[in-house]
């Protein structure tokens, strides 16, 4: 999770073998955000910066924590194995992707 300000997150949802069950969107946290996946008897895990504001929103049994600090310094293993195995990608036409539109406003000093 990505904290994304007030009581919205960025997230996505993987099972424990990195399949996705839900691609990446954004999430306004509430009491029964994760419900669905409980009722089906998963554990669901959170951890990222936008996790600590779960805490007290997210009680329900089968919902834990994981006190871990993404950085990109975790991402150097597996970069690394990419490039050993050859795996490169083509980025010259790659676009930015954004789950929503920026909140752009006019300053009231220019109205």
């Amino acid at each position: 999770m990505i904290d994304a300000r007030r009581m919205e997150v960025y997230t996505a949802f993987y099972t424990a073998s990195l399949e996705t069950l839900e691609e990446a969107h954004a999430l306004i946290v509430e009491g029964d955000s994760f419900d669905r996946f409980l009722a089906t008897g998963r554990e669901v895990v959170l951890f990222g910066n936008g996790a600590e504001k779960c805490r007290q929103v997210l009680t329900a049994p089968g919902v834990c924590y994981l006190d871990q600090v993404c950085t990109a310094e975790m991402l150097a293993r597996p970069a690394n194995d990419q490039f050993a195995a050859g795996d490169f990608a083509d980025l010259a036409y790659t676009e930015p992707f954004y789950l929503k539109p920026p909140n752009i406003t006019t300053p009231k000093s220019r109205l």
